[in-house]
């Protein structure tokens, strides 16, 4: 009775939030393992009931240490010296409860462990605790304490080789055993090393993962994962154009695209070395720059540059080669400079190194990048309002949309898929959202290999491509490097809320300055078409769908509605997708959004993780990384193309641990999550056809592509990297391929 009594008191207590007495309860009931080991539940109770107590202390010393370091660069003594005099307190308090939970630990429940999982939670629940120690100690004491830990870490993990990779408890173990190494020891690369060796090993074995275990392990499984990501990326932030002509180019698409004119630098704002002009609809932001005269601005007045790294030469370049193509892909991060530093100490080519740039509308923060062939990726970040980037001068334009919301996503086309994956990912530490093979995207004439990659909150999604060869046609991705000569952005995926209207508005302006659009597909696929995606349209949308011509796919979350234009210049190279996506939507509580708390750490509802409502959490076992949100952007209302779950709701926002919908009322922002109904896979082939029907309107050769007509087998560049070069680059690795062959 004893045992039972001590367990319904730390429950008791629990629910009264009375933690001093919950930990008093369960020590009682610890002294008893040497007669019978504590169970499951008794040691989560021990556990939750030590990290309450713990964590309290735990915040209130980083408050005070933020306050004291506040003071201190104020010059203010005599109150640096109050709040050391309270951080003490607070020390002491925290030590005396570590060195209980280690003596507690030590005497009675890592002699009694009799399995694996048990050993290994009491072990890591040791280390936890003198890791605890070493956060506020110094000198002596806070290196014998990390010494501690890591015995303590090393001693659970080398027990953990017992347990499965998908196993809860090892997973925690890495996790925690990588905040470590990162926070305590300094060891960021050991730190990355271990969270995605533990990461990748349970990936691999995820199909033997049990029902009862997999909500727990995949909790952590994204905890390790977003500890990979080297920097904080919040959203797309804009997309820049270069061209010979940005006048003209952006108002044709300001009429193509329903997109307001809201900021410019041209030669009327005493900019002499360019001419860029910023169109903006919701939160798709398109910039579109031209160089100006080799030679005309030397004889002009110092020139007023709202970009002082611009090259002018290389702009002149850059159109020369390409065309109209994306030069810069625009990130807004929590940190540029912060960014910019793990970006090139990850592999990745520097562009250029961070700048300050400021007007009356803030401030903002600008670094790029190399990302492949001429495209920079910009790290950007600030608290910049105005239209684009300081310096550039507002626009007071008539406003114009045709329901664009954002930007969805952003294709790169690579001569070697693996090679540029590795190196982006490599310095970003995004993650592999999803995969397609020729097998998914091709017909029999031609096909392609692609991979879309994510940042954690995965509202920057990055698909790449790579043709595929020996098919009887070229693939439209060979197309594109010869064209573009060699790698870019090949289109950008437009989101809409309403697709229906969006494309009634873009094709009523086709024929008149606007963008025109692929071929129709057959009119078997609309026959067919209600088979794959089911009762998720109706029979009116059905009919709108045929008759815009846009193509649909599903999958198990919600469904995806596209359409692509042609070309956007005279080149087949660059081009936009339409989309709308329906269903997948997530509640966040309010405020949780990345548009309003940007680089926040945030706890997730459960239910957008996935778990249902009244689902006990189990406890957290010592991980300090908080549960991040899927960030989106702006709520999302009503869909154009399926009525979506509404944009708000009203329920009781999460106590620690539980949910259970009801009591008081907080606004619930709902969100959609990245990649609703998927990359269109169940349209490939169909897209694929009518893009060959394109591609037969133009005299663009038509066989299959053969390295060897420029002297070189497929199998002598092998060995030859091409993602991330320039064409020159491309060239020199070519001749040496061919070189390397001849010999």
């Amino acid at each position: 009775m004893a045992r039972e009594g001590h367990l319904y008191s730390a429950k008791l207590s629990e629910q009264a939030e009375r933690y001093q007495d919950m930990v008093s309860e369960m020590k009682q009931l610890a002294t008893l393992a040497t007669e019978a080991e504590l169970s499951i539940e008794e040691r989560n109770l021990l556990s939750v009931a030590y990290k309450n107590l713990v964590g309290a202390r735990r915040a209130s010393w980083r408050i005070l240490q933020s306050v004291e370091q506040s003071e201190t660069a104020k010059g203010n003594d005599a109150r640096v010296k109050l709040i050391q005099g309270y951080r003490s307190t607070v020390e002491k308090e925290l030590d005396e409860i570590c060195g209980e939970v280690l003596e507690t630990l030590g005497k009675y429940l890592v002699p009694s462990a009799s399995t694996p999982e048990a050993a290994v939670f009491y072990l890591k629940m040791m280390a936890d605790y003198h890791r605890y120690q070493a956060e506020f100690k110094s000198d002596e004491g806070r290196k014998a304490a990390a010494d501690l830990t890591l015995a303590a870490y090393q001693a659970a993990q080398d027990k953990a080789a017992e347990l499965s990779t998908t196993n809860p408890i090892r997973l925690g173990l890495a996790l925690n055993f990588s905040v470590f190494y990162y926070e305590v020891a300094s060891q960021p690369e050991l730190a990355c090393s271990l969270a995605k060796q533990a990461f990748d090993d349970a990936i691999s074995d995820l199909d033997s993962l049990g029902e009862d275990s997999y909500k727990d392990s995949a909790l952590i499984m994204q905890l390790l994962r977003d500890n990979l990501t080297l920097f904080q990326t919040i959203r797309f932030h804009s997309i820049e154009y270069y061209c010979s002509d940005a006048s003209n180019t952006s108002k044709r698409f300001q009429h193509g695209l329903g997109m307001t004119l809201v900021g410019k630098s041209d030669l009327s704002t005493g900019n002499s070395q360019y001419a860029s002009y910023v169109l903006r609809s919701n939160d798709l932001v398109f910039t579109f720059t031209a160089p100006y005269s080799r030679t005309a601005w030397v004889h002009s007045p110092p020139s007023v540059t709202p970009f002082p790294a611009f090259d002018q030469a290389a702009a002149h370049d850059f159109v020369s080669r390409h065309g109209l193509a994306v030069r810069a892909v625009g990130l807004e991060v929590e940190d540029a400079d912060a960014a910019f530093k793990a970006s090139v100490e990850g592999g990745a080519i520097p562009v250029m190194e961070p700048i300050v740039l400021n007007d009356v509308y803030g401030t903002a923060t600008v670094a790029e990048v190399l990302m492949y062939g001429d495209v920079v990726m910009r790290f950007i970040s600030g608290d910049y309002t105005g239209p684009f980037l300081p310096n550039y001068e507002v626009v007071d334009a008539p406003k114009i949309t045709y329901g664009i919301v954002r930007l969805d996503h952003a294709v790169g086309n690579v001569p070697c898929l693996a090679d540029t994956v590795n190196y982006i990912t490599g310095f970003t530490g995004f993650h592999e959202f999803a995969e397609f093979t020729t097998e998914d995207v091709g017909t029999i004439d031609s096909g392609l290999n692609s991979k879309v990659l994510a940042c954690n909150n995965e509202m920057v999604l990055m698909p790449i491509n790579e043709p595929t060869h020996g098919t009887p046609r070229k693939s439209q991705i060979q197309t594109f490097l010869e064209q573009n000569e060699g790698p870019g952005l090949q289109h950008l995926a437009l989101k809409t809320n309403n697709i229906f209207r969006t494309v009634r508005e873009m094709q009523a302006r086709s024929d008149y300055g606007g963008f025109g659009f692929m071929p129709r597909p057959s009119v078997k696929y609309y026959k067919e078409l209600p088979n794959k995606i089911g009762d998720a349209l109706t029979a009116d949308q059905y009919k709108e769908v045929e008759e815009l011509g846009i193509l649909a796919d599903r999958d198990d979350q919600g469904v995806l509605l596209q359409i692509f234009t042609k070309p956007l210049g005279d080149r087949p190279t660059v081009f936009i997708e339409i989309i709308e996506r329906v269903g997948c939507m997530k509640a966040l509580a309010a405020g949780d959004s990345c548009l309003t708390k940007r680089g926040a750490r945030h706890k997730v509802l459960p239910e957008a993780a996935g778990i249902a409502p009244g689902t006990k959490l189990p406890a957290r076992q010592g991980v300090d990384v908080d549960f991040a949100p899927d960030d989106g952007g702006a709520a999302a209302g009503a869909s154009g193309a399926a009525a979506s779950a509404s944009s708000t709701s009203a329920v009781k926002l999460p106590e620690e641990g539980e949910w259970a919908p009801g009591g008081a009322v907080d606004s619930v922002v709902v969100e959609q999550a990245a990649g609703c109904g998927g990359f269109g896979k169940g349209n490939f082939s169909e897209l694929f056809k009518r893009i060959e029907d394109y591609e037969r309107t133009l005299s663009i050769q038509n066989a299959s592509y053969n390295a060897s007509a420029s002297g070189v087998s497929m199998s002598s560049m092998s060995g030859v990297s091409l993602s991330g070069l320039s064409l020159g680059a491309v060239k020199d690795a070519v001749e040496e391929a061919a070189e390397a062959s001849a010999a």
